[in-house]
């Protein structure tokens, strides 16, 4: 099976419009309108959705960039696709996702029986990925995006290697970004000329990435991702480190009024970078009773976090991969590929903790703390370099902690 992530434009109205003047006006009315008012705009959408259905019926596979451009994929894979579909944070773009959604899904839809498509409108539209405000789109919507294709790619596809990214349609600003992540990613990228047989394939290139740049200045950038909303602590940290944030100009948004974090590039390569190396800070004054303290407190968010609906073990994890790397429980991300999270304190300065944890029933019964040997003593972020392909416990001292 392969796993096709495809950012859904606005193609299958535009091309609708030229024959059919329904699907013209009620594209007019909410061509661009936010996310935020679809309550508000369920007449036309409900008209825009069934003549587009009608108009999908009658024109196939060409009714769209979406159908067209996977219908050409699935010829070139010759193989089971399912397509998980992406929208950006405007009414037209669900709209679109969720008829691609139910047509590609239904039995006797244009491409046969081993195309099937995943759409939910929580977790797949992305929120702030619209261009009206690109301090917004910088900000929020290109990170929310990488965020959700790392989890499609890690917990749905199972890997780069069963994974591909269309990217004939969607938005052309997100185009560059998806570019080199899958260049970082080895996931193949796939264009497709809209009514055209021809598919073209973006090759991977024997990429190397020198990572000494990261490397040197890695305690500058684990910083600035944890945002420097206050401006004029971003003036003092830009002067202090100013050979650093010349040198990472790329890595780095930032604006005279809110301050300074990792820029749409920059999050892309900190999380490729962070995938064999662990950030955290400890500082000099915390020693055991202190850290004590950050674990009771990780217990207790975790347990709001998970409770009333503790499930099973599996959904507490799934619950904390989809609160996001912004998120204190889950911060800068998950460790790839296993059920370890980085906690970062509130209510203890700048403190983070590597964790993963047990539940039985409804109940944590067990926190582990990973950290490393005899690196307490020391100010500021410090780098582990491991690759988490075996289990952390190689390198890191662990503190197991049941809980009574």
């Amino acid at each position: 099976m392969t796993v096709v992530i495809t950012p859904v434009g606005t193609s299958l109205f535009t091309n609708g419009s030229e024959t059919n003047n329904q699907i013209q006006t009620g594209f007019s009315r909410i061509e661009d309108k936010p996310m935020s008012e679809w309550d508000s705009n369920t007449r036309y959408i409900n008209q825009l959705k069934i003549e587009s259905e009608k108009f999908i019926r009658e024109q196939g596979i060409s009714a769209s960039a979406e159908l067209q451009s996977t219908a050409v994929i699935r010829d070139k894979t010759e193989d089971n696709i399912i397509v998980y579909l992406l929208a950006s944070d405007t009414i037209t773009s669900r709209l679109a996702a969720e008829i691609l959604r139910d047509q590609l899904n239904d039995p006797n839809h244009v491409l046969g029986k081993n195309v099937t498509a995943h759409f939910d409108p929580d977790n797949d539209v992305i929120d702030s990925l619209q261009v009206n405000n690109t301090v917004s789109f910088s900000r929020e919507g290109m990170p929310k995006l990488f965020q959700r294709i790392n989890y499609i790619k890690e917990w749905e596809a199972g890997g780069s290697q069963n994974l591909a990214i269309n990217i004939t349609g969607g938005y052309g600003a997100t185009l560059p970004y998806l570019t080199i992540f899958a260049q970082l990613e080895g996931v193949p990228l796939y264009y497709n000329f809209e009514n055209q047989e021809e598919l073209i394939t973006i090759p991977q290139v024997p990429l190397v990435i020198d990572s000494s740049l990261i490397e040197t200045h890695a305690g500058v950038l684990a910083k600035i991702a944890d945002h420097m909303d206050d401006p004029t602590r971003w003036r003092a940290f830009k002067n202090q480190n100013e050979q650093a944030v010349r040198k990472l100009n790329a890595f780095i948004w930032e604006n005279d009024d809110l301050g300074a974090e990792l820029s749409p590039m920059g999050n892309i390569f900190w999380n490729d970078y962070l995938k064999s190396h662990f950030i955290v800070k400890l500082p000099s004054s915390m020693n055991r009773v202190a850290i004590d303290e950050v674990i009771r407190e990780l217990y207790g968010r975790l347990n709001n976090a998970l409770r009333p609906n503790y499930l099973t073990p599996v959904s507490c994890y799934e619950r904390l991969r989809v609160l996001g790397h912004n998120d204190d429980l889950n911060h800068t991300g998950q460790v790839s590929g296993q059920d370890i999270f980085i906690f970062k304190s509130t209510d203890h300065g700048q403190v983070r903790l590597m964790y993963s944890f047990v539940v039985n029933g409804q109940t944590i019964t067990q926190l582990t703390i990973f950290d490393s040997h005899g690196h307490m003593d020391k100010e500021g972020y410090r780098v582990w370099k491991q690759k988490f392909e075996i289990p952390p416990e190689i390198n890191f001292e662990t503190y197991t902690y049941d809980i009574s």
